[in-house]
């Protein structure tokens, strides 16, 4: 009966081509003083199948001659093919992982890869500490003990190759989001937040998404540090972002949108960076991509103080408004909604006359009433109809024929089983019978 030993040995044969160097003399080469012949050796190992290199690396004690070379070899070659050993276990399983790990100088070394001139090292390095950053929170602990973030921080400031900035943005999220709760990232939550400042610096994309997705990890875990964020100037950067790169537009406009709903400063300071002015060009050429993450960012926006009603006038978000109200797909509606609504609630007096003397918006917002479903959405139209009827009830006056459509749309309201909805249905009947009744008799 065969034992688990010769099982591993039976297996490990059965995988290696009969062609290939037999370990100990792979192993003699590594050992040679000579750094061709290491490369020689390592070469040959990284010639066998991946599962058999981890099985040998574990079980021969390669691990400890990699870090020897990376150390000590003055060949960029042989110090690359020592870390594509060492990027095979890391690629591995979680305890492969761990018993990489179980090394110390392991992170020394890729701490040192990091900080290195060569570009394929650091390359290595980047790609190595992201699959150990997503295998376990015992290695995402180690990290924080060798102060990864530090580094990362120092190569992302000196604007590294896009593929460094790709990989290292990725370890940067893995580590953020799967150490949310750890004490150590709470420690060191301002380093990060300075890394995913020049993420969000990037010309790349893919690193700018991994930041905003970054960003908003850390807003659930300490919204206190948003103030840090904004005075690393966070929302001009965003709004930078709007303006020059549309493959992140939409994680953009979500951590924005997040940012804005948590304190009014915080709102604030992305209108005082311009961004109505950006949201309203996109609402003009990105509508049937993100019309409603635009929408509902302007919403937010919109309902931070009477000047930003003033801003989103001078911007001319209210002269797209109509269109959008009238022609656009049904999917716009209760986006649509929420800013008017939220315009007609925000606005002073002399705001919402001046809107209305300008753009011919309140109308159709009331007809929209006829052709939405919704409840929510037709309780906010019915319930800012009734504010703006406070204001001017001019504003919202109809034709005898519309008005006869729209007071039956409100007395089927006032039926509904939402108890919120019906109520306000009845207000606004009461509030247009003593105004318009004249209009119906006639």
């Amino acid at each position: 009966m065969e034992t688990q030993g010769e099982e591993n040995v039976v297996r490990l044969k059965d995988l290696i081509d009969s062609e290939s160097m037999p370990i100990q003399e792979i192993l003699s080469l590594m050992d040679c003083h000579q750094e061709k012949d290491q490369i020689k050796g390592f070469i040959e190992l990284n010639s066998y199948p991946k599962k058999v290199i981890i099985d040998l690396v574990i079980g021969h004690l390669i691990i400890p001659r990699c870090l020897q070379v990376l150390r000590n070899a003055t060949k960029l070659k042989l110090k690359i093919l020592a870390a594509h050993t060492l990027s095979t276990l890391a690629a591995g399983t979680q305890q492969h992982v761990l018993t990489l790990l179980s090394y110390k100088d392991v992170m020394v070394e890729l701490v040192n890869m990091l900080n290195s001139n060569a570009l394929r090292l650091i390359l290595k390095a980047a790609r190595m500490l992201g699959n150990i950053a997503k295998s376990s929170a015992m290695a995402r602990h180690i990290f924080f003990q060798h102060s990864v973030a530090d580094v990362v921080l120092r190569v992302m400031s000196k604007d590294p190759d896009d593929v460094i900035q790709i990989y290292l943005s990725e370890l940067v999220l893995r580590l953020v989001r799967y150490s949310r709760e750890s004490i150590a990232l709470h420690q060191q939550f301002n380093t990060f937040l300075m890394i995913i400042v020049s993420m969000i610096d990037s010309r790349i994309g893919s690193v700018i998404r991994d930041a905003c997705l970054a960003l908003d990890e850390i807003i659930v875990a300490n919204a206190d540090l948003l103030d840090a964020f904004i005075a690393l100037d966070g929302a001009k950067r965003l709004v930078r972002v709007l303006s020059r790169n549309r493959f992140s537009l939409r994680s953009t406009l979500d951590i924005m949108t997040v940012i804005a709903k948590q304190k009014a400063k915080y709102a604030n300071a992305i209108l005082d960076a311009g961004a109505v002015n950006w949201l309203c060009y996109l609402l003009r050429t990105q509508l049937p991509n993100e019309g409603i993450k635009i929408l509902e960012l302007l919403s937010c926006l919109i309902f931070t103080t009477e000047k930003a009603v003033r801003i989103a006038m001078d911007a001319g978000v209210y002269h797209i408004m109509p269109e959008i109200i009238r022609n656009v797909n049904p999917i716009y509606y209760a986006s649509a909604i929420d800013i008017v609504a939220t315009t007609i609630f925000m606005a002073t007096k002399q705001q919402i006359l001046e809107i209305a003397d300008r753009y011919e918006i309140f109308k159709p917002f009331m007809l929209l009433l006829m052709r939405i479903s919704c409840v929510k959405s037709q309780t906010t139209v019915i319930t800012a109809l009734n504010h703006l009827f406070d204001v001017d009830a001019s504003l919202v006056s109809l034709r005898p024929p519309l008005l006869e459509m729209y007071l039956g749309k409100l007395l089927e309201l006032c039926m509904a089983e939402d108890d919120e909805l019906s109520a306000r249905a009845r207000t606004a009947i009461e509030n247009y019978a003593k105004y318009f009744l004249p209009q119906l008799k006639q």
